[in-house]
Order: C-alpha cells, then sequence, then structure tokens
C-alpha cells in the first residue's frame, strides 16, 4: 500500500516537473513577463515539493 502511494506521487512529481519545463523560457525577462502562466509554474513547484514532503511522511510513518 505505502509503495503504491510513494510510486503515484512520484508520477505526480514527475508530470508537474514536466509541466514546468515544458513552459519554462530559455531567459529571466522572458520568464518575468509571463504573468499568470509564471504563477501556474509556481503552483507546480509548490504541489511537486508537497509531494515530495508526502513522501517523507508515508515513509518515517511506523508500521508495515
Amino acid at each position: 500500500m505505502r509503495s503504491v502511494l510513494i510510486r503515484t506521487k512520484l508520477k505526480e512529481i514527475e508530470e508537474s516537473i514536466g509541466l514546468v519545463e515544458a513552459h519554462l523560457p530559455t531567459t529571466f525577462g522572458a520568464f518575468s513577463q509571463l504573468g499568470l502562466v509564471k504563477d501556474g509554474m509556481y503552483k507546480q513547484l509548490e504541489f511537486a515539493l508537497e509531494n515530495i514532503f508526502d513522501i517523507c511522511a508515508i515513509i518515517n510513518q511506523r508500521g508495515p
């Protein structure tokens, strides 16, 4: 059960990072001009980090 949950979280992390990579411009100037797209990228990164913390919590849980 825990391994399935961790694999699901890892897949969500991959998807979030993939979305950010797909929309990442080559220069900072272009990035700063993205507006709402930039906010969405930040949100995807936040989601990926939350999943990392969730995985750590799952690993640290006691029991089988």
